[in-house]
């Protein structure tokens, strides 16, 4: 199970939670299309009784291609099926107040190159995986008003593969992997307020978290290198630092009749908090034990708008669009992550089954084509940089 989520969100963010809001496109801050939604605002446990359980998983498959400006030559990713899984329960304590956890991969990215790509000194393999772990407690603290605060704790694993050149030595491409993994806190609140009969506003935040990845650094030199070269790339124990950026939702959902919902909602990532990469390496590697790479990413907004039907035999059907800007700029543009902006598309279906239910949904991702014209080192990445993403959602609940 390979749970990234870069192919589908601005940076290494995932918002693939749950098959009931990807039908909607995430317009899902203000009202419930199913748990899932406690993602996007934990306050709309309120809106179940009882027992309730969520559990699913997408399947998505990334696409991504540059067409190089430097070589003539188009260099196309390796071709995996991504596997993020989400999980929400919650527990109704009383009238007037709830308990709910999540387990999400609320983070994630996997990018996999050929070896032999203009860029493979920069990157060849990037994987990060991050599991959420956040229980929340909401309370209704009036007719038309529900809060909820949550904990997060933030279990991180992180992969980083490139090839090293070494022709000064005579020698082929040697390769440097980094692995590393780490465990961080945060915090989150959200609310609900129905201002008037059919109109609901919800809002939610969700806190940034410091990663300190503790790891080790491999090199796999070719079996004619020198004893010097080995001296130069020892193997030895590595950390790097890695902020997830906070997170802002904001969505207001009109439901004409108990069938219909209708809800436009807003996401705001704080992505300038990741600044730079540094990495630090108990023994020296070609001379250094420091190294930093810029990052300088932005903040970035998505736009949300979707809707639902249900109908008298149960089934629920949802449409749904987006669009997300990105975060990268393109002094720091990386093939890794998904620094392009995006549209997606979704369409969804579901079924009441008595205490019951699935959610499936379909999202196509359609990126903008990005044209990078950088000079130095960061010239072997110009050219023209395309993508494109299928996803499918899959979520079975059940009510108790």
């Amino acid at each position: 199970m390979i749970p990234c989520g870069s192919a589908q969100a601005a940076g290494f963010s995932n918002f693939t939670q749950g098959a009931g809001p990807m039908g909607v496109a995430n317009a899902s801050v203000a009202h419930a299309e199913g748990l899932s939604s406690l993602f996007y605002n934990p306050a709309l446990q309120l809106e179940f009784n009882g027992f309730n359980l969520d559990l699913g998983l997408t399947l998505v498959s990334p696409e991504k291609e540059l067409d190089s400006t430097r070589t003539g030559q188009s260099y196309e990713s390796e071709h995996n099926i991504c596997t993020p899984m989400h999980l929400s329960a919650s527990y109704r304590l009383s009238e007037r107040s709830s308990l709910a956890l999540g387990v999400n991969n609320s983070f994630g990215l996997r990018s996999e190159f050929p070896e032999d790509t203009i860029f493979r000194y920069l990157t060849t393999s990037s994987e990060l995986t991050t599991w959420d772990i956040n229980p929340s407690l909401a309370m209704q603290l009036h007719e038309r008003l529900a809060v909820a605060v949550g904990i997060r704790a933030v279990r991180s694993e992180a992969t980083l593969e490139q090839m090293i050149p070494l022709q000064a030595f005579a020698q082929a491409d040697g390769r440097q992997r980094f692995k590393g993994d780490a465990t961080g806190y945060g915090w989150n609140i959200g609310a609900t307020l129905n201002p008037v009969e059919q109109w609901t506003i919800g809002a939610s935040y969700r806190s940034q978290v410091e990663l300190d990845l503790d790891g080790d650094l491999h090199y796999d030199l070719p079996k004619t290198a020198p004893t010097m070269l080995s001296s130069l790339f020892p193997a030895t124990s590595a950390a790097a630092e890695l902020t997830l950026p906070a997170q802002f939702f904001v969505g207001i959902a009109y439901a004409p009749s108990p069938q219909w919902v209708v809800e436009a909602a807003l996401r705001y990532e704080h992505y300038s908090s990741y600044e730079r990469l540094s990495v630090t390496t108990a023994l020296p590697v070609a001379g250094k034990r420091q190294t930093f790479i810029p990052k300088n990413w932005d903040d970035v907004w998505g736009y949300m708008l979707g809707g639902s039907y249900q109908n008298a035999a149960g089934y629920r059907f949802s449409l749904g669009y987006l669009y997300e800007e990105n975060p990268v700029p393109d002094a720091t543009f990386e093939p890794g992550t998904s620094g392009m902006d995006k549209q997606t598309l979704t369409v969804g279906i579901g079924k009441q089954l008595g205490r019951l239910s699935y959610r499936l949904s379909y999202a196509y991702d359609f990126y903008q084509d990005r044209e990078i014209d950088n000079d130095g080192p960061a010239a072997v990445l110009n050219g023209s940089h395309s993508q494109d993403n299928h996803s499918l959602a899959m979520t079975l609940s059940w009510q108790l």
